[in-house]
């Protein structure tokens, strides 16, 4: 069995591998500031108690505002990350506070 662990291994690791599409991300304002809209709300129903779902989700949406830095859409990325701040405070002021003192 013990032989078997390091082929397994390997076969994982060759399989997450593989270069997954890029999709292209949306540009017009309203269609960035909904994802980050989504994205707020993906912070909210992540369980509270849960530190590292928050931090996922957290963590999830700021790749979301990164990916339009790292295209060159940094007017996109302003949109989005304001979007998401404002959207974060009108759902839930206390969690806004934590994230964006």
């Amino acid at each position: 069995m013990r032989p078997l662990l390091p082929l397994a291994l390997l076969a994982a690791l060759t399989a997450c591998s593989g270069e997954k599409a890029q999709e292209a991300l949306p540009t017009g304002h309203d269609e960035v500031a909904a994802m980050a809209g989504r994205a707020a709300r993906q912070v909210m129903a992540a369980d509270h108690t849960d530190t590292l779902a928050l931090q996922q989700a957290i963590v999830a949406a700021r790749a979301e505002c990164d990916a339009y830095r790292l295209t060159g859409e940094p007017d996109c990325a302003d949109v989005y990350q304001q979007a998401f701040i404002d959207s974060l405070r009108q759902c839930d002021p206390a969690v806004a506070r934590e994230v964006f003192p």
